[in-house]
């Protein structure tokens, strides 16, 4: 019983380093607006032999030709829509949802 407690604690406490590390870099970023284009699926592996498809959001960057895929970082029930027009940022060389983490279970968890 204790063993489920500690692992739940300790899932918390990583989820509020991985939201105080995620708002330390959006927060030193610029933020630009991006419509959705298109979704593609993509194969990723799960683990060592183990490969899944998962649907993508392509996005533009202020009406550019150059099309860019949207990591979703920690967006698991972000819903997005083509033509939807929707918050990014940068790091390096990827482009991340603005509202990541301003949304569901994740505005709950307190950051510092």
């Amino acid at each position: 019983m204790y063993f489920v407690i500690v692992i739940i604690l300790l899932i918390f406490i990583f989820q509020i380093f991985e939201k105080s590390r995620f708002l330390k870099i959006r927060n030193s970023s610029t933020k630009r607006s991006a419509k959705i284009i298109e979704f593609r699926k993509e194969k990723i592996q799960i683990l060592r032999n183990n490969f899944t498809q998962i649907y993508y959001p392509y996005i533009t960057i202020n009406n550019e030709t150059e099309i860019h895929r949207l990591s979703n970082a920690n967006s698991w029930e972000k819903k997005y829509k083509i033509n939807e027009t929707i918050e990014v940022f940068n790091y390096g060389d990827k482009w991340i949802d603005w509202n990541t983490y301003n949304k569901g279970f994740y505005k709950l968890i307190p950051h510092f």
